[in-house]
């Protein structure tokens, strides 16, 4: 099996991509760098002062409230995410939120696979999510999959299979 340095996760809101990547991080020392935690922290500020919320809260009624504003930079400032990320990438990272097709482009010269996580019970988050996911897929830009479909056991020995010993 080849190994793999940069594992970007993707798939709808809630199917198992953090989970995914703390497996990658505590068991093959993968380092956590991701678009969703750029645009979070240069977003903190905005967000906490206008709504009194941490924008990176797990509290999925909190996430409804900024999530449109969390999307909507990833648009406007795409550029420049795509710049902050790649002057702080680390060799081995996982990405845990890839959603965008310029991001997955941007991934792959880069060395990078892309990694659909899916849960049966989690469709896409909103209408930007369902629009980008589509995107994605359209473009031929997921190169591998990972069914979230039993206990976290199950999921684990899926992680450590495709990324330590199985077959990409």
């Amino acid at each position: 099996m080849q190994h793999l340095y940069r594992i970007a996760l993707t798939g709808p809101a809630r199917s198992g991509k953090d989970v995914v990547a703390n497996i990658l991080v505590r068991e093959l020392g993968y380092v956590r760098h991701s678009f969703g935690d750029i645009i979070k922290r240069q977003l903190a500020t905005v967000i906490r002062v206008h709504t009194g919320i941490d924008s990176y809260t797990e509290d999925d009624r909190l996430k409804r409230i900024i999530r449109p504003t969390l999307e909507a930079w990833s648009e406007t400032n795409a550029e420049g995410l795509l710049r902050a990320y790649w002057e702080s990438a680390p060799a081995k990272c996982v990405n845990n939120r890839l959603v965008k097709v310029s991001e997955a482009k941007e991934f792959r010269t880069h060395g990078g696979v892309i990694v659909w996580v899916s849960r049966p019970d989690r469709p896409p988050a909103s209408a930007w999510e369902s629009a980008r996911l589509f995107e994605l897929r359209n473009e031929g830009l997921v190169d591998l999959e990972i069914a979230n479909d039993g206990t976290l056991d199950e999921l684990r020995a899926k992680v450590l299979h495709m990324f330590r010993g199985g077959t990409p």
